[in-house]
């Protein structure tokens, strides 16, 4: 058996794991040898010199060693030794009992223990030391663990022998591929007890690179044997469907968009790609340029978004850009039977080439005739499960999914190789949006401000983090009537998603028009709103929006010109975590910078599952990002596949069983 198979077995094969542990190990997601040694030391701790009792004269951390010379009990469950060298006596007192302590503190036992030293009565005391090994001492760093939950009455001290019974039982495989060199019964003893810190990162790192070569690896097959509808386009064609149907010479970005969709869907194998640009880069015309395309070779086209309002603007703009080239129709939860009833018989006859539409395309009683382009507008507002459901119903179907600031599982699905991307990060109309943070104290030096803004016209709105009163945050309800008593003549509007879809879009058209100047909303204007008038906005309690959601939220004004000003109104106190996120919007307009930024402190869920946010699905991944491990993982992959498709070579069995035992990939992605 190789070193993966060997680490797929049971706990149960591990010295110093019984029924009883392995129960409890598996209670904590703990099944096999691997998941075992994947729990690494959270820090390691530096071992100092041996200080003699009787030197110990201040509060301090101090290694000592001697002889147990007595051991009991006090209150109800207190511990107590009392632990003797050559120069005095020192207390050792544990809050708790367990009949291991008993064991390793025993009368007349040698040990030596590292800890926080308090005097107490002229003698110091340790609470809760740390027992030290030979080995420690010698290596000179002590790994400390943090265990998963329900296992800390297994001993940090148990669970160290454990370990390396699990990594005993390992076969000493290496792999070696162009250069690349990787054994992982190294990386991992390195890893979990190393002789100083500079072999733990050089360990980690190798670990690191190791997983992402697999999640590399993975991909790279799985696109490889995706097939689609070949659609015969060149660059040059798609080009001049642009210049057919908008009156503007599209940029130098968004002609090599186009050259990069052209060889997606030309090549046989399924489009998926995320085009990832700011508001106003030109997304949603390149996205037209490729739906036409498919409409003129007889294929229908999904247009997926988010919420009603948005599917109503894209469904408007899309009628107005197309005209009679197609047949366009909007399908949402406001739909009523009569023309849902239509749609559904012009979907399944192929009259409709455009479905427009939010949720409601769940709908398993759509049958298409000839879908061949799902595009997803502000994908990040989509489950993987929701997107699958729709490609399921397409025969060799090609996938764009679009968003103005990637959240962080869309940046870690594009930058580990998921999803192909294509990046528009120049607007032809740059926007600059101030963006200022103010205390809830400064309120009304606030809205003074803005005061002077709306006497010139202007229209601002005004976002809060709920619908309805709370004592935590500041409410709409709350917000509608501050505002209203603050500007007594300034028409005010709310909108929010308690709102029937109609009478929201009535609010919206209403301010674009000009007849509301303060639209006092919930997040619901986060995504695709095109609002060119207005150019001041206010977030209250701002702490309580992603970063991701702030940035999408300002991008909604100083579209049509003029001094662009957003203000964060928050609670959080100065060097909170909370305010210095918020601070680093304050320095940053770029939405990938944020979006890394937002991935990097919040996770990226799990890349195979269903969830958005949390840890990545892969130990070390999570753990750090290193851009040029991951580049240098891609290339290493690609090349690797190519060379070996069916994994028959020896080095590429050893990849083989790693996908297979330690990462289990679903059996459509793994050989």
């Amino acid at each position: 058996m190789d070193f993966w198979q060997v680490a797929s077995l049971s706990t149960i094969k591990v010295k110093g794991v019984g029924p009883k542990l392995q129960k409890r190990f598996a209670s904590a997601g703990i099944e096999t040898i691997s998941d075992i040694i994947d729990i690494l030391p959270s820090r390691y701790e530096k071992i100092p010199q041996q200080t003699p009792i009787g030197n110990i004269k201040a509060d301090g951390r101090y290694l000592v060693c001697g002889e147990i010379v007595g051991t009991g009990f006090f209150g109800r469950r207190f511990f107590r030794a009392r632990l003797k060298d050559d120069t005095g006596v020192a207390n050792i007192i544990f809050f708790w009992w367990a009949p291991y302590l008993s064991a390793i503190f025993g009368k007349g036992k040698n040990v030596c223990i590292l800890g926080n030293a308090k005097i107490v009565r002229g003698k110091p005391s340790f609470a809760h030391p740390t027992l030290v090994s030979p080995e420690d001492r010698k290596a000179g760093l002590k790994p400390i663990y943090f265990l998963p939950h329900g296992l800390s009455s297994v001993g940090k001290r148990r669970f160290i022998s454990i370990v390396k019974s699990a990594l005993a039982l390992l076969p000493d495989d290496r792999f070696e591929f162009e250069g690349y060199r990787f054994s992982p019964k190294s990386a991992y003893l390195s890893a979990h007890f190393p002789r100083n810190l500079d072999e733990a990162k050089v360990a980690r790192r190798a670990l690191l690179s190791f997983e992402v070569l697999m999640n590399q690896i993975a991909f790279v097959m799985r696109r490889k044997r995706r097939s689609a509808v070949k659609l015969p386009v060149s660059a040059d064609e798609l080009l001049r469907i642009a210049r057919g149907i908008f009156p503007f010479e599209f940029t130098a970005e968004q002609r090599r968009v186009l050259g990069e969709f052209a060889c997606d869907i030309s090549s046989g194998h399924g489009m998926s790609r995320l085009l990832q640009g700011e508001v106003g880069s030109g997304k949603t015309a390149c996205a037209v340029v490729l739906m036409l395309a498919f409409i003129e070779r007889g294929y229908q086209v999904v247009f997926l978004v988010p919420t009603v309002i948005l599917a109503y603007q894209h469904y408007r703009n899309l009628t107005g850009i197309l005209g009679s080239r197609a047949n366009i129709a909007l399908l949402t939860g406001a739909t009523d039977p009569l023309e849902r009833s239509r749609i559904m018989l012009g979907i399944t006859s192929g009259d409709i080439d455009i479905l427009v539409g939010t949720h409601a395309m769940f709908d398993e009683r759509l049958e298409f005739s000839r879908l061949a382009l799902l595009v997803i507008d502000e994908q990040q507002r989509f489950g993987v499960s929701q997107r699958m459901r729709l490609l399921s119903r397409m025969e060799g179907g090609h996938l764009l999914m679009m968003t103005a600031t990637p959240i962080p599982r869309t940046l870690a699905l594009a930058y580990f190789g998921d999803l192909d991307i294509s990046t528009l990060r120049h607007r032809p109309n740059p926007v600059r949006v101030e963006t200022y943070i103010r205390d809830f104290s400064a309120r009304e030096r606030v809205f003074n401000y803005l005061e002077k803004r709306l006497d010139k016209g202007e229209q601002l709105f005004i976002i809060h983090p709920v619908i309805q009163e709370t004592d935590e945050v500041s409410s709409l309800k709350d917000g509608i009537r501050r505002t209203k008593r603050r500007f007594p003549g300034v028409p005010s509007a709310e909108v929010h998603g308690e709102m029937p879809a109609s009478e929201r879009v009535s609010v919206l058209d209403d301010f674009r028009s000009g007849k509301v100047k303060i639209l006092v909303s919930t997040s619901v204007i986060e995504v695709g709103l095109d609002m060119h008038s207005a150019n001041l906005m206010l977030i209250e309690s701002a702490e309580r929006f992603g970063l991701s959601q702030l940035h999408q939220m300002r991008g909604r004004i100083g579209r049509g010109g003029g001094e662009a000003i957003c203000i964060l109104l928050t609670d959080a106190p100065e060097g909170s975590e909370a305010r210095k996120r918020l601070e680093f919007l304050t320095h940053s307009t770029d939405g990938f910078e944020i979006s890394e930024f937002d991935m990097l402190s919040r996770g990226a869920g799990n890349i195979w599952g269903g969830e958005q946010s949390g840890r990545l699905g892969f130990e070390f991944l999570s753990r750090g990002l290193f851009s040029s491990v991951i580049q240098s993982g891609r290339e290493l992959a690609e090349k690797l596949v190519e060379k070996d498709p069916m994994f028959s070579l020896p080095q590429s069995r050893f990849v083989h069983s790693a996908l297979l035992n330690k990462w289990r990939f679903p059996l459509d992605i793994a050989p």
